[in-house]
């Protein structure tokens, strides 16, 4: 059995192993960013205070601060540094509330700056049209401390780009929904990021970049996700309207499964124009069905190379078609295919 059920949002320690050499790392990721920011009304530094009123020249100290003054259409910026979790909710920042259609909060670094998130971000049932962009997320708490999970999603039409995410090869990284009270993640976009490192490999195939556990219709594109213990993407066990495009993963346990347990089983879910290579643990795409059989599923137009296993597991439930199978000439360290491969051409939104 290579899927398993997903956990319930955590907190986190405070414990702080340092900062990610991100820019060294990025040099073989792919870069994130920035792409278009919005104006920002509230700020918040590492020297900032929380009680003070949020101006370039007085910033709050916390992202947790800035998310509870920012009302709808709103935008707190963090001005560049590490921002540490909190001791007493164990979250670097919580949404408690969103915004609503057209006017989300958002939280971004401070144009031409870049902030750094140091723990579990999580985005709650109920706080709805959120955004975080251009920041780092450098998530070293352990399995142990801080559950398991980086990012957790279970609200409606969360934005999160051009994002750096790790938690250096301890858990999964990204988790979009949960089972019972805790919510679906519905409309969620994840794009233009790099997730790199997630999850401990002695764990085997159980901790994944992207779990896309109980969510409506993900949007999950143009990002690099690399050197994931488990799944690239993971669609199990209701994964339900998932796109999956643009994206090049490599060097990951597995690429993307197709799965589903009991009575749950994930359906129209697309998976196309994406590089899939060098799967270490299994296919390149995969499938699991501990019960009911989804329906609807296609992986198609993708380049696929060098899997431990075979670069698609025989078809059921989902259907494979004009998969190519091609080097995408990859330069030493890095996740770019070469101009000359057949994958440029391929790869796309």
């Amino acid at each position: 059995m290579r899927a398993t059920g997903l956990l319930r949002p955590a907190a986190v320690s405070n414990r702080l192993a340092g900062v990610l050499g991100a820019v060294a790392m990025l040099a073989g990721c792919g870069t994130v960013g920035p792409a278009a920011s919005r104006p920002c009304d509230l700020y918040a530094a590492p020297t900032g205070s929380d009680a003070a009123s949020g101006t370039l020249q007085r910033p709050l100290r916390t992202p947790q601060e800035l998310a509870n003054r920012l009302a709808p259409g709103r935008t707190g910026c963090l001005r560049r540094g590490v921002y540490r979790s909190s001791r007493r909710t164990g979250y670097v920042v919580r949404f408690s509330a969103g915004g609503r259609r057209g006017a989300p909060v958002t939280i971004q670094s401070r144009p031409g700056e870049r902030a750094t998130l140091a723990g579990v971000v999580y985005v709650p049932r109920g706080s709805n049209f959120v955004t975080l962009a251009d920041v780092d997320i450098d998530d070293p708490t352990s399995f142990t401390q801080a559950g398991q999970l980086t990012l957790q999603v279970n609200a409606a039409d969360t934005v999160l780009r051009d994002l750096n995410i790790t938690n250096r090869a301890r858990k999964t990284c990204v988790v979009l929904g949960s089972p019972g009270r805790w919510g679906n993640a519905v409309r969620t976009v994840l794009r233009d990021s790099v997730l790199h490192d997630c999850g401990n490999r002695a764990n085997g195939l159980l901790d994944h970049a992207i779990y896309v556990s109980q969510a409506v219709g993900a949007r999950i594109l143009d990002n690099r996700i690399v050197r994931a213990a488990g799944y690239a993407v993971h669609l199990y066990p209701d994964a339900q309207g998932t796109r999956v495009a643009g994206n090049v993963m490599a060097d990951n346990g597995g690429g993307v499964i197709f799965a589903g347990e009991g009575g749950d089983a994930s359906s129209g879910n697309v998976v196309e124009h994406n590089v899939i290579a060098d799967s270490i643990q299994d296919y390149n795409v995969a499938h699991y069905w501990g019960g009911r059989v989804g329906r609807g599923n296609a992986a198609r137009d993708n380049c696929l190379f060098n899997p431990s296993q075979l670069n698609l597991e025989a078809p059921v439930g989902y259907v494979a078609a004009r998969n190519l199978v091609a080097d995408p000439g990859f330069a030493a360290g890095g996740y770019e295919p070469a101009p000359g491969s057949p994958c440029a051409s391929l790869l796309g939104p």
